[in-house]
C-alpha cells in the first residue's frame, strides 16, 4: 500500500503546479522542434521562420563583456488571422544551449545596430513600431539579440513562444516551437 501511496502522494501536487506554471506562463514550456529540412513552422496560426544567424557583429554598440558574444537570430514571422496575430504581442524568444540546461533571454542594449535596425526586437513581445499588433499576412523581420558566452555559440537553438488560451475563461498557456541550426 505504501509503494503505492508514496508516488501519488507526491506526482499528484508535483503535476498540478506544473501544470500552473505553464498555464500562467511562469514556467517555459518545452519546445516542439521543427523538424529537420523544414523551412517554415506554424505556431497557433502563425507562420515562424529562422532565417539567418550572425555572430560577433556590434557595429556601433558597446563590446559585450569579455569571454561573451553578441549573437543575433533574423526571423520572419507572417501574422495570422484575427486572434494568432493577437498572440503575437506575448511572442518571447531565446537562445537555449543543449537540451536547455543554458538559456538566455534577449539583449535589448544591442537593438539599436543598422544591423537589426529594419527589424522588430522581441524584447516584449512582438509589435509593430508603434506597438500596436502586426498585420495578418504581411511578412515582418524579427531580430531576437542574445549576449551568450563563447563557449555557447556552437550549440545553439532559438525558442519562440506565444501563449494560447483553450479556455476563454482560463489564464493564457504558452506553446513554443525550437529552431536548430
Amino acid at each position: 500500500m505504501l509503494v503505492v501511496m508514496v508516488p501519488v502522494a507526491f506526482g499528484v501536487p508535483w503535476w498540478l503546479e506544473r501544470r500552473s506554471a505553464l498555464q500562467d506562463g511562469s514556467m517555459y514550456p518545452i519546445a516542439e522542434a521543427v523538424p529537420e529540412g523544414q523551412d517554415e513552422v506554424d505556431l497557433l496560426g502563425n507562420t515562424w521562420s529562422l532565417d539567418e544567424v550572425a555572430v560577433g557583429e556590434v557595429e556601433d554598440a558597446a563590446p559585450p563583456p569579455e569571454g561573451a558574444v553578441v549573437v543575433d537570430a533574423f526571423f520572419t514571422v507572417v501574422p495570422g488571422e484575427g486572434r494568432a496575430a493577437k498572440l503575437l504581442g506575448t511572442c518571447a524568444v531565446r537562445a537555449v544551449e543543449g537540451d536547455g540546461e543554458r538559456w538566455w533571454g534577449t539583449a535589448s542594449g544591442y537593438d539599436m545596430r543598422p544591423s537589426v535596425a529594419d527589424a522588430i526586437a522581441p524584447d516584449y513581445g512582438c509589435f509593430d513600431e508603434e506597438g500596436k499588433p502586426l498585420k495578418a499576412g504581411e511578412e515582418v523581420r524579427v531580430a531576437a539579440t542574445f549576449v551568450v558566452p563563447e563557449d555557447a555559440v556552437d550549440g545553439l537553438a532559438f525558442e519562440v513562444a506565444t501563449d494560447i488560451t483553450t479556455d476563454p475563461e482560463a489564464e493564457p498557456a504558452p506553446q513554443a516551437v525550437r529552431f536548430e541550426r
